[in-house]
């Protein structure tokens, strides 16, 4: 009998064994939990300030910039004895630039854009909880507010889907909530990969009972876990059942906007080469960090200029250089609003041979790991024969990023979109390229893969290389490529380095693998930036690429790369100068210093003939040094700018002296 019974013991305790847990628990903020994290990466805790006679404890997370401390109080919980204390996030505040799209990308960002509130795992998620949350059914956590009616936001991201899976509750005060999501809802509707888990964020992102000025205590979370369906909760339940529907600017579009017929006939005769055009602007102004060089023809020209450190600046011609002005038509240059133009700001991209340019840059750094309305377009948009307009609502573009980036690349595809390339940190803290395209001359931007990041595949780094906010950006250069456009880019690595130069196209439908690009031996290995410019010709059929790392010109048709005109020196620009009969030219500066040119400078243009050889001339003289701002190496940018799409008669160059006040422009004939 007894062995009978034994037996059947034995039996129960395998079922039991073998049956699946109910639940799964992710984190609970106990002492066990923190201790045995710190084995994983370093953690730094101390006793902060008690609330109300509770004990306090403060668990910084000070190796991975951008993560909030966690404050963790003991005494009241749901698991154990500790629960995690988060503030109220203001999510309603004003944001800094006026965007297009602005409110619909708060309601799925919002969350995750100011950093010192919220519970956020960029960039440690991995380290903290399983990859795989295929096995689950519902996500759960408990929740407390204190002392108002409150709405927690939660967001998770897989590592493609853009924008993330977000799910809002309002929850009563003075009570502990059971907040569930259902993870097999959001795979089916938003198709996020449980099996490719990558961030999670919390927040409580609103109170509607609150006042101004009023303060709101802080609310405590706990018992973070995956559950089975069926899984019994001890607590009421709160959940947001609502539909996981796309905004209009989340979905694809494949129509794009023709552009508007100009009334003016353009003047693009030959020209001969004369001196430059020298146009006064600010005190302590330049073509870098922020600048460019643009025209539509012989008579309509336009130049950008900036400070470092806040906004750009233009000025344009509408008689051949004779006459500068603001866009408005007065004496003042006209002000393009960016809030940091330095490290996170292209220099400005003439995008077509009308001379549209687009500025992409961030509303200030923001802080790393936390992801917000970032990066957004600046445009001025050629009109006719009024000129260039500044559209004064910002564009927003992306809001994916984890940090800041630079030396964005715009350009205008085969197909009447406009095309953007750009390096970033994502949310796994390690850097990438994201291309995405607009429809409408860059008045709204979209992922090239609809409800995913526009990441570039093959361009994310892998997090063995480590986990890092800085401001090492891959600075990739977009341009049109047979019937779609592909990227180039020089790969960057830990401690700044610059690797190998790569290449991925991009058809319409997805991205080749990326490839290597052979070139001449490196001799430059402190580039100024970005290190490499390409454009094409004959309808993307033929690509040419110059760097600031070694000389010549890369040239790529027939399916292969070759390098010629060797003689053209490392840092050169490239332009393609007409519409039918296309001429390519490389401009830039002869010398041996990448950083602060030794006096005198000399610009020469190399112009390849029909039968592939290149000729030199000689452009301009200048017996100061070109400005380059070298006192911030994230904004190192060569001292002039070149139009890389040009009318037929000329290519625009532009470029500023160390300590003068003034934009030399010159119109570089094309033989």
């Amino acid at each position: 009998m007894h062995a009978i019974l034994l037996c059947a013991a034995l039996l129960a305790a395998a079922d039991e064994a073998a049956a699946p847990a109910a639940e799964r628990l992710l984190i609970g903020f106990e002492s066990a939990e923190i201790d045995a994290i710190s084995k994983t990466f370093k953690l730094t805790t101390k006793e902060a300030q008690p609330p109300e006679g509770r004990k306090l404890i403060s668990v910084d997370l000070a190796a991975y910039p951008g993560q909030p401390a966690w404050r963790i109080e003991e005494g009241e919980a749901t698991q154990g004895n500790r629960a995690l204390r988060i503030g109220f996030n203001d999510f309603g505040r004003t944001p800094l630039i006026d965007r297009r799209h602005d409110p619909i990308a708060r309601e799925f960002y919002g969350v995750q854009n100011f950093y010192h509130a919220d519970f956020r795992t960029t960039g440690v998620f991995r380290r903290l909880f399983p990859i795989d949350w295929s096995d689950w059914d519902v996500f759960r956590v408990d929740v407390r507010c204190a002392d108002l009616k409150q709405e927690l936001l939660i967001a998770f991201e897989d590592e493609l889907v853009a924008p993330p899976v977000v799910r809002k509750v309002t929850l009563d005060p003075d009570r502990w909530h059971t907040v569930e999501v259902d993870l097999r809802k959001a795979a089916k509707e938003r198709n996020l990969d449980l099996t490719k888990m990558a961030t999670l964020s919390l927040s409580i992102v609103g109170a509607p009972d609150h006042k101004p000025g009023q303060r709101v205590a802080d609310t405590l979370i706990d018992n973070l876990r995956l559950a089975r369906r069926d899984a019994p909760a001890k607590l009421p339940v709160a959940k947001d059942e609502s539909p996981h529907e796309l905004p209009e600017p989340y979905r694809a579009e494949s129509k794009p906007r023709p552009l508007p017929k100009l009334d003016l006939e353009p003047n693009r005769a030959p020209l001969e080469l004369a001196k430059p055009f020298r146009i006064p602007i600010p005190a302590g102004h330049s073509v870098t960090p922020v600048g460019w060089a643009a025209a539509f023809d012989n008579d309509r020209l336009l130049v950008g200029f900036s400070p470092v450190g806040k906004n750009g600046a233009a000025l344009q011609s509408l008689d051949g250089g004779k006459t500068w002005a603001g866009l408005d038509g007065t004496k003042e240059p006209t002000v393009v609003p960016i809030p940091e133009n330095t490290h996170q700001c292209g220099n400005g991209d003439v995008v077509n041979r009308r001379g549209d340019v687009i500025v992409f840059t961030n509303i200030g750094c923001r802080g790393p790991a936390n992801a917000s309305q970032r990066l957004y377009a600046q445009r001025l948009l050629f009109t006719g024969k009024e000129g260039w307009k500044l559209d004064e609502t910002a564009a927003l573009v992306d809001c994916d990023l984890r940090h800041c980036n630079s030396n964005q690349s715009i350009v205008a595809g085969p197909n009447g979109w406009l095309w953007s390339a750009y390096g970033m940190v994502g949310r796994l803290g390690t850097i990438c390229i994201n291309a995405s395209y607009s429809d409408d001359r860059g008045e709204s931007w979209r992922s090239w893969n609809p409800g995913r990041t526009a990441l570039v595949p093959g361009t994310l780094h892998s997090e063995e290389e480590g986990i890092g906010f800085g401001y090492t950006f891959e600075e990739p250069c977009i341009v049109p490529f047979e019937d779609g456009v592909a990227v180039l880019w020089v790969e960057r690595g830990p401690n700044y380095l610059y690797r190998e130069l790569k290449w991925s196209r991009f058809d319409g439908v997805d991205w080749t693998k990326p490839e290597l690009i052979p070139h001449p031996e490196r001799t430059i290995y402190n580039p100024t930036r970005p290190p490499v410019k390409a454009v094409s010709r004959r309808g993307g059929k033929e690509l040419f690429a110059v760097s600031s790392m070694f000389p010549g010109v890369l040239r790529y048709a027939d399916g292969k790369w070759s390098s010629e005109a060797l003689e053209v020196a490392p840092r050169a620009r490239l332009a393609v100068a007409g519409d039918e009969a296309e001429t390519v030219l490389a401009i830039g500066p002869v010398t041996e210093k990448q950083l602060n040119d030794e006096a005198p400078v000399v610009f020469t243009a190399w112009q390849r003939k029909a039968d592939g050889t290149w000729s030199a001339r000689e452009l301009a003289r200048e017996e100061k040094p070109l400005s380059f701002k070298h006192e911030n190496q994230y904004a190192a940018r060569p001292g002039y700018v070149v139009q890389p799409y040009a009318p037929a008669s000329f290519v625009p160059l532009a470029w500023t002296c160390e300590g003068d006040d003034e934009v030399r422009f010159l119109r570089v004939p094309v033989e």
